[in-house]
């Protein structure tokens, strides 16, 4: 009797993924359990406490207490439990790969499964694809069920995706493209152990293999930088070069991406990081068909297959500890020793047993050596000539220049603490940095630059080549130095801009104003925050444009700061501006501690808007009408709801007033007070 033919070439890739899934139903159930109970529950709970709080009304009209919504108290705990079950859930790849490629460590298993009539092409890449598929489509499938339970909430209760989606751009872009960081965060996992189990015979190597690939390399990358790029490479910014690299290494870097993008998602380029992420993926993918491809049936219970796993692995942990020992002279010579110790623990499990155990000695004198004699050389060629590196002025398009401090003596005074980026694009200034940075590696080169180690100031710059390319440096300079950068930089119109822009734009919705002498200070709050803003930066910018050289490097006296932005008193258009406002320097001398010592009262309302009560909160003795600190701050703490509370700030601090204050129950409890001027103040601004 003879074997009917497949009537398709495809049908024992797809037989083999049926057994598998067979193979794998108990952990799947449980791996969906948790992956609906994870996400969802969380999407879920945050829209049920959204529109709980929307209604919510903490004081009834007879000014009682209402107590709060169920889901209001014990959504956050629903939350919880939900990124629990999600963290968990994805940590279970490892499952589905060990579940795929058990046979790997299997003797018997080995020995039938190569023996089945199916190629060895077809048999990866059903493995593969398979555990890929039971690990992927369920966390799919529960973001799909998000979406659903988001929709739905948004349909029954009016208002919840303006309190949810208060983002720059779409909300559903937004989980699209947290989605696809995860997703790929999930797939390098699994491929990485899978990677593992190909290069190992035993169960016990290839976790361990699994564990360095995860999270050693990562580790690696983080202690090379800190010791070495931080420590030796004059000039290198961390931000810009190991920080990116931490980015590319296994799952660890999709987390960062991940925290990076909800950190700032308008500007992150998750598109060109996910598509360098996936090729990384696709080579790693790659890279282990080839290894499976020639990995025999005997080599199971080998500890290596393939020995360079071992060899990286122990390379990786033996330049971490290195670099541990040669950060400071006094661990040394005990560290060297632990590192002896675990090499020689390694040896002696992978050889099992002290055979030849004279080289295993050689073999870490050798690593050690390699170790050293690799970093020594890092720092004879100034890493490879990364340090000296200076492209070519005609190929600089722009150049993103920023500070930690301006030298007061220039131009601003003090308080100007955070300085912003800006970007540089006329000739003259990028001739002043670029000839400044030409000088700084001149000194390098001369080792004569021991002085700019104690100048408190750094430089940033950033190069934005013609072609595309960037790359970032960091210098600490001198004030002889930084007075070269006065005229092209300081005085540019694109600098104060962006100095408008960082001092004005994130706060809100009051203005700290201040006396000349900064030693007085008070608040004041527009009817409309924005538009006041953008009517101080015209006038500023009048002003601005509008001042000479002289009285740029002489300035007359100062009429007030604004947000630390110093209004000189030649700003004619700033200070008529601020008049029109009535926003003036706050009380000299005898009003003082009154000043120091006042305060707000605000009422959060209910309907995303905040009223302003403009009265202050004195030190005086109190009065049915003004109470004193004193009397309000007993009933204050730092926890209160988020709408419907009454919120005191005093020196410079926000409490939340308990509705037992006896202040609130018998003046304003019931009918929150009106001012003459009571502007709508955007929620979650003042907080």
């Amino acid at each position: 009797m003879t074997a009917t033919p497949s009537q398709s070439k495809l049908r024992p890739f797809w037989l083999n993924a049926r057994t598998k899934l067979i193979a794998n139903r108990k952990p799947l159930i449980v791996y969906g359990v948790l992956q609906l109970l994870g996400l969802p529950l969380i999407v879920l709970s945050t829209v049920l406490t959204s529109s709980a709080l929307l209604h919510y009304v903490p004081y009834n009209l007879d000014g009682n207490p209402v107590e709060e919504p169920y889901w209001v108290r014990y959504g956050s705990m629903y939350a919880g439990l939900g990124m629990i079950f999600f963290c968990v859930s994805l940590l279970l790849g490892f499952l589905f790969a060990v579940g795929s490629f058990d046979y790997l460590f299997r003797k018997a298993k080995v020995d039938m499964t190569y023996a089945l009539p199916i190629n060895t092409r077809q048999r990866f890449f059903s493995d593969f694809l398979t555990g890929a598929a039971m690990y992927l489509l369920p966390f799919l499938a529960a973001c799909g069920l998000c979406y659903a339970i988001f929709e739905t909430g948004c349909i029954l209760q009016d208002g919840l995706r303006e309190m949810l989606g208060e983002i720059p751009f779409s909300l559903e872009l937004a989980a699209l493209k947290c989605i696809i960081i995860v997703a790929l965060g999930m797939l390098f996992l699994y491929a990485c152990t899978v990677f593992a189990m190909t290069c190992c015979g035993t169960q016990a190597e290839s976790l361990i293999a699994t564990i360095c690939v995860l999270f050693l390399v990562p580790i690696t990358v983080v202690v090379f930088g800190l010791v070495y790029l931080q420590g030796g490479m004059y000039g290198i910014d961390i931000e810009s070069t190991l920080l990116k690299l931490l980015e590319y290494t296994g799952p660890v870097g999709a987390g960062s991406v991940f925290f990076s993008f909800l950190e700032n998602e308008t500007q992150y380029p998750v598109g060109s990081w996910a598509a360098a992420y996936l090729a990384e993926i696709l080579v790693l993918v790659g890279v282990t068909y080839l290894l499976y491809r020639h990995r025999k049936a005997e080599d199971t219970s080998k500890p290596y297959v393939y020995r360079f796993m071992y060899y990286f692995t122990m390379g990786a942990l033996m330049t971490c500890l290195y670099a541990i020992a040669v950060s400071d002279a006094d661990t040394l010579i005990p560290v060297l020793i632990f590192s002896a110790v675990v090499y020689l623990i390694a040896e002696i499990i992978t050889n099992r047993g002290f055979k030849k155990f004279y080289k295993s000695l050689i073999r870490f004198a050798v690593t050690m050596a390699v170790i050293a004699g690799f970093t020594a050389l890092l720092d004879a060629t100034d890493y490879f000539g990364v340090v000296q590196r200076l492209p070519e002025e005609s190929n600089i398009s722009s150049i993103t220049f920023s500070c930690n401090e301006n030298y007061n003596s220039i131009y601003w005074d003090s308080g100007m603490e955070a300085q912003p980026k800006v970007e540089l694009t006329e000739p003259e200034q990028i001739e002043a940095v670029y000839g400044l940075h030409k000088r700084l590696l001149n000194a390098y080169d001369a080792r004569d630059n021991d002085h700019y180690g104690s100048s408190p100031t750094q430089i940033r710059i950033t190069y934005h080549l013609k072609l595309g390319a960037q790359f970032t440096r960091r210098y600490t300079i001198t004030a002889e130095q930084w007075a070269d950068l006065v005229e092209p930089v300081m005085r540019s119109n694109a600098w104060m801009q962006a100095t408008l822009d960082e001092r004005l734009d994130n706060f809100g919705p009051e203005l700290r104003v201040e006396d000349s002498n900064q030693t007085n200070a008070t608040y004041f709050a527009p009817d409309s925050y924005q538009q006041f803003i953008r009517e101080f930066k015209i006038a500023y910018m009048q002003d601005w444009m509008n001042m000479s050289d002289q009285e740029f490097l002489e300035p007359k006296e100062i009429y007030l700061y604004a947000n630390g932005i110093p209004v000189r008193s030649s700003f004619t258009n700033t200070m008529e501006m601020l008049k029109t406002y009535k926003c003036t320097p706050p009380a000299p001398d005898s009003d003082t501690e009154a000043a120091d010592s006042s305060g707000i009262l605000y009422y959060l309302g209910t309907e995303h808007d905040r009223v302003y009560i403009n009265f202050p909160i004195t030190d005086a003795e109190t009065s049915e009408e003004i109470p004193s600190a004193g009397f309000l701050l007993p009933y204050a703490s730092n926890y209160g709801s988020t709408t419907g509370d009454y919120v005191l700030r005093y020196n410079g601090e926000y409490y939340f007033l308990s509705p037992d204050c006896p202040f609130l129950m018998d003046q304003l409890i019931g009918e929150p007070p009106k001012s003459p001027d009571t502007p709508k103040i955007d929620t979650g601004a003042m907080l």
